[in-house]
């Protein structure tokens, strides 16, 4: 019997000790950025709304561990009249063209890590979601841009979004021609966006 319960307490010891895959992420540290846990550097990102970004952890077809964390922008709705703003003025009768286009609904962040047998893990994707409405369009990231851009915003606490916002506001500065090139993007992501399904 002793030898029984001393089993149990063991077995139960082991699974209390046992991390979630969200938990190993969210504990870990990223060899490009030592400076803080992968969970500390995404609750101290100050762009994300907290009452609707979350972590979430699933498995996909093939069985593969994933971990993801979604920061929704809190700041969406000022990027938007700021880029309303900047085409009224610079564009004047042309503006209609590209003002529903910067009409976004939501911005999203969207990184998912897997995480491997031994309980290492790494990064899968990042990328940013365009919410109108009930539509999305996402722009997806290269492992490159992920490790240099997106996860340097998250550890210096920055938006990616304010460089385009600055190059936009640089542009209509000088008066470019290249601001149209910039915004045609934001059309064409408009135009394309796809339906979001529900889960």
């Amino acid at each position: 019997m002793k030898k029984y319960l001393l089993l149990v307490l063991i077995s139960s010891a082991i699974i209390g000790c046992t991390k979630s895959d969200l938990k190993i992420v969210q504990d870990g540290v990223l060899p490009t950025h030592k400076t803080l846990t992968v969970g500390e550097a995404f609750s101290k990102w100050t762009i994300c709304d907290t009452s609707q970004s979350k972590w979430s952890e699933f498995q996909s077809s093939n069985g593969v561990k994933v971990v993801e964390y979604t920061c929704v922008n809190k700041n969406t709705q000022q990027i938007r009249n700021h880029l309303e703003n900047v085409i009224s003025e610079e564009l004047g009768k042309d503006s209609e063209t590209f003002s529903d286009a910067v009409k976004f609904d939501k911005i999203a962040y969207v990184f998912q890590w897997v995480v491997n047998k031994d309980n290492s893990f790494d990064i899968r994707s990042g990328s940013i979601e365009y919410y109108w409405g009930s539509k999305m369009y996402e722009v997806p990231f290269s492992s490159e841009d992920i490790d240099s851009s997106l996860l340097n915003n998250v550890y210096s606490d920055k938006d990616p979004l304010d460089e385009v916002i600055e190059t936009i506001d640089e542009l209509a500065k000088i008066r470019s021609g290249q601001i149209v090139n910039l915004l045609n993007a934001y059309y064409k992501m408009y135009q394309n966006a796809k339906p979001v399904q529900s889960n």
